[in-house]
């Protein structure tokens, strides 16, 4: 017996040897002793599927031990071909066959008479009749006989046709085919089937003078572009006056598209979307021209731009009020000229947009404002603080922004970043992108804010929030206060006193509002609290100093700080 190993490619499947897309399986040493089971049974019955040689397969030293020697590998496809359901099939088929000839013996000819095919046989494809074995499918359903059948009796193709009654049956006989010839035969059937339905059944002409109206109207209507669709319905309509009414899908939209187009050669149809438009080819030219026209500036509205901008910068480079230590209420509005916000709002709105209250004088704040018109603010800002008095020569992607232009909300953005998280990344990508100050200038406002909550502490001669209000009765909370590393940006572990100071107002007492803090830039001292708040003298409790409270109940005055009388003493 010749050696497998001069025979077989052990690299693709061992049993079909096609080089396909499908995966192949690597089986273990008891799947393969399953698999030569398996064929040997399928031998005796007479059933081996095509393709599979026992010579192949066994090189003497048995199946399995051959396939397990060289790493045989297959696909599931083929292995599914021969395993113990196709076994159960195969052996009723036999079965049946062995008692069909006992008892009445036929001369037709069965499935298992044409037996299996060498495997020297070259495996074609059935409808093409090549040997190509690229992308070729097995038969493994019982339509594809039947349709295979049915689409080469429709195209006439009877040399597939004699080979398909040869074969008796495509999936019995484990016949191959290629998807692209199969495809062709479907579409060529398909094809053949559709023009035999309408062969006999020409549609209605079109009506005549109805026709001959309707292209008169549109060759001397003034319109550059119709619609298909209401052309269709102005016919429907007409043919409803003269009593010839159309069904619901009459007249058909492409035939009276092109009925319409034959009789107007200058004109061409245009689609937009679902609707079809049909306009002069002149007509066409000419709109596309003035479109191409209409989206150059010319040199008055260049200049008109330019004159425009330049005014807008000069209300731009205005100098704003510096940060004094707090946000005002009107900080979003009051913070922009009146000609850049409405310039902004008719940029982003339209001519009939409007801006209610821009200086913030009718309203308590900001908040009052919609929401439109809080973006509009807000782009204006950010429009004033990016502005620069002078363009800069280099490319540089360090930027800068002068104090005199920094406007609220790029402040107030960085210092809110820098509160959340306190990540200098997040704070310098947002200074980057022109939304936020620098991270340099949020730590230099902080340390201004503190140094002036420091000053003010000095002066009041007790450590107190700025916005607690006086002359009313206050409550403040003493608790520990520690953190402890847990989270992802957390550096270290805190331990503290966190004291909260509570005012109760009322309605016949609202307080004393304090003035605010305001910050002085020229200040470069170092931030200190006070010392009464920082140095706290060491406080121990002696257990046998206790006093207690008079029983006012009892009358009873003698009262002495004993344990026992402490300890049963009613307060």
């Amino acid at each position: 017996m010749s050696s497998a190993g001069t025979k077989t490619d052990w690299a693709l499947c061992c049993l079909c040897q096609l080089k396909t897309n499908e995966l192949l399986q690597n089986p273990t040493a008891q799947g393969l002793s399953t698999l030569e089971r398996d064929v040997k049974e399928f031998v005796q019955l007479n059933a081996l599927p095509s393709g599979i040689s026992i010579n192949v397969l066994d090189d003497g030293s048995g199946i399995a031990a051959t396939l397990l020697a060289h790493g045989a590998v297959y696909h599931k496809s083929c292995r599914s071909s021969c395993n113990s359901f196709r076994i159960k099939l195969a052996r009723n088929r036999f079965e049946k066959q062995e008692e069909t000839a006992a008892v009445d013996p036929s001369p037709k000819k069965l499935r298992s008479s044409f037996g299996t095919p060498s495997p020297s046989q070259p495996i074609c494809c059935i409808i093409c009749d090549g040997v190509d074995k690229s992308d070729l499918r097995k038969a493994s359903t019982d339509n594809l006989d039947g349709h295979l059948k049915t689409w080469s009796t429709t195209t006439k193709n009877w040399h597939l046709y004699s080979r398909l009654t040869e074969c008796c049956d495509t999936h019995a006989m484990d016949a191959y085919y290629h998807i692209q010839c199969y495809m062709r035969l479907r579409d060529a059937a398909h094809l053949a089937e559709r023009e035999t339905s309408s062969f006999g059944n020409e549609p209605a002409p079109f009506d005549s003078m109805v026709m001959a109206q309707l292209i008169a109207y549109v060759d001397d209507c003034q319109s550059e572009v119709f619609k298909v669709s209401e052309l269709r319905e102005m016919y429907r309509n007409m043919m409803s006056d003269i009593g010839l009414p159309c069904s619901d899908r009459d007249p058909h939209s492409t035939r009276f598209k092109r009925s319409i187009l034959e009789y107007l050669p200058g004109w061409a149809e245009f689609s937009q979307g679902r609707e079809i438009f049909i306009s002069h080819k002149s007509k066409v030219g000419a709109v596309l021209a003035q479109t191409y026209q209409s989206s150059k500036i010319d040199q008055d509205e260049a200049f008109l731009l330019i004159r425009g901008a330049m005014a807008l910068r000069k209300r731009i480079l205005e100098k704003q009020v510096p940060f004094n230590g707090s946000f005002s209420p009107h900080c979003l509005s009051s913070a922009v000229h009146e000609t850049v916000l409405r310039f902004v709002n008719v940029l982003l709105q339209g001519p009939k947009s409007t801006i209610h209250n821009p200086s913030g004088r009718q309203s308590d704040s900001d908040a009052a404002m919609g929401a439109r018109e809080q973006i509009a603010c807000t782009l204006s800002q950010l429009l004033i603080f990016n502005t620069v008095k002078y363009a800069s020569s280099s490319n540089t992607t360090h930027i800068r922004h002068s104090k005199e232009r920094e406007t609220p909300f790029p402040l107030y953005h960085g210092i809110k970043l820098h509160g959340d998280a306190r990540l200098k990344h997040q704070i310098e990508t947002s200074h980057q992108l022109g939304i936020s100050v620098s991270y340099a200038r949020v730590m230099e406002v902080k340390t201004q804010v503190a140094r002036a909550v420091c000053k003010r502490h000095d002066m009041d001669g007790i450590v107190l929030p700025t916005n607690l209000r006086l002359s009313v009765f206050t409550t403040h909370d003493v608790d520990n206060l520690d953190c402890n590393k847990t989270g992802n940006l957390s550096r270290g572990a805190f331990h503290g006193t966190c004291i909260t100071a509570t005012n109760h107002l009322s309605k016949e007492n609202t307080g004393v509002h304090r003035p605010a803090i305001t910050l002085d830039p020229t200040d470069k001292s170092k931030p200190k609290l006070c010392d009464s708040y920082q140095i706290v003298p060491p406080v121990q409790m002696k257990n046998d100093d206790i006093f207690v409270p008079v029983n006012v109940t009892s009358g009873d005055t003698n009262v002495q700080p004993s344990h026992s009388l402490v300890r049963g003493a009613k307060v």
